[in-house]
């Protein structure tokens, strides 16, 4: 008994680090970076030219290191997606803005001689709340359609990047495996989206 209480306290105690480095604990941190969001249709793909939507990506997360190499990282993250088109004369843009909680497991990858920069490999769920959903159009078409399109979307995240201390930088694809809508009347949608993020890594943890 005395020696697993010893074991308790030394866990809480620890320091949180980033993956790459610590061995267990919990860190916190920040994350800011670029979206390309595209949306998938083939309706719309055969009568519309469409194109990227970039847009922001902001937030927080939680890593909780269960060895050397290996994390589980939950993200509360504000997400711009969406697309742009144009159709004949008309030209516009479909915009959502999403609260978005992707629960990443992250892999360390053990490269030699190369201890200052860490190679990772992610991947994760992620579940979105939509914040709100905009048309913009040349068209009349235009205004608020939040009452076309479903309030929550889900998805898989893909991804790799670097660990450089307390700095990370990751390349997410995102992959949308629900329709945006239950319309029957409507092309059917789902959301894709590639992401450059920086993330930094708070020098405190549990």
């Amino acid at each position: 008994m005395k020696r697993w209480s010893v074991a308790f306290v030394s866990a809480l105690l620890g320091v949180g680090m980033p993956v790459s480095a610590q061995a267990q604990g919990i860190s916190f941190g920040a994350t800011v970076g670029l979206n390309r969001a595209t949306i998938a249709s083939e309706e719309l793909e055969e009568g519309s030219d469409l194109s990227a939507r970039y847009g922001l990506l902001i937030g927080g997360f939680m890593e909780v290191a269960t060895g050397n190499r290996f994390a589980i990282r939950p993200e509360l993250l504000f997400v711009q997606k969406g697309v742009e088109f144009e159709e004949g004369d008309d030209t516009g843009a479909l915009k959502f803005s999403y609260i978005e909680v992707p629960v990443l497991a992250r892999f360390a990858l053990d490269v030699r001689g190369a201890s200052a920069v860490t190679p990772v490999l992610f991947a994760g769920p992620a579940i979105g709340f939509r914040v709100d959903a905009e048309l913009e159009s040349t068209d009349d078409d235009t205004g608020d359609v939040s009452d076309i399109y479903k309030s929550t979307d889900f998805g898989l995240v893909l991804g790799g990047g670097l660990e450089v201390s307390s700095l990370s930088f990751d390349l997410r694809y995102e992959i949308g495996l629900m329709k945006l809508d239950d319309a029957e009347d409507i092309a059917e949608l789902s959301n894709r989206g590639l992401s450059l993020t920086v993330g930094y890594t708070l020098p405190f943890g549990m």
